[in-house]
């Protein structure tokens, strides 16, 4: 079974700058939902479930966060790559204590799937013990950080 892709360059930000986890939300949900990427109800479903099942991990050298929701939001599967200028406060996954993350990957999910832990999981390793974060804040280019995340992320089996 051939994977549809999920990593795009016009859904790779670098810098942008975000007030709240709600500005970042809404102004990714804008551009998801006019590229066909989420349904309408992609904004409220992720924000819901966020807030019961925070995402930020303490990785190392610097936190992020991997939101998702649930399939039925989905239109089309994609992972959204966000390294932030200014580090955004956001609740840590197991403590809930909130922490300040510098990049966010945004995904989307068409159903749940062994494809979705793996995902997940390789996201997790990428951040320890791999330069993968270092050669993240180092990308000048969308074009170079897509080279990054398809080389790195979406290269599952």
């Amino acid at each position: 079974m051939q994977k549809e892709p999920m990593i795009y360059r016009d859904l790779i930000y670098l810098d942008p700058t975000y007030t709240s986890q709600h500005d970042l939300f809404e102004s990714l949900f804008q551009q998801l939902y006019e590229k066909g990427f989420v349904q309408a109800s992609f904004l409220q479903a992720i924000e819901e479930r966020e807030g019961k099942y925070p995402t930020a991990l303490p990785t190392e050298p610097f936190p992020i966060a991997i939101p998702h929701t649930d399939p039925e939001h989905i239109i089309k599967p994609f992972v959204a790559v966000i390294r932030l200028r200014d580090k955004l406060l956001w609740k840590q996954m197991v403590s809930e204590e909130v922490i300040a993350v510098k990049a966010v990957f945004l995904l989307g999910f068409h159903h749940h799937s062994e494809y979705h832990i793996r995902l997940l999981q390789k996201l997790m390793d990428l951040f320890s013990g791999t330069d993968f974060p270092d050669q993240l804040l180092k990308a000048e280019t969308v074009e170079e950080c897509y080279r990054l995340a398809c080389a790195e992320i979406g290269n599952l089996e």
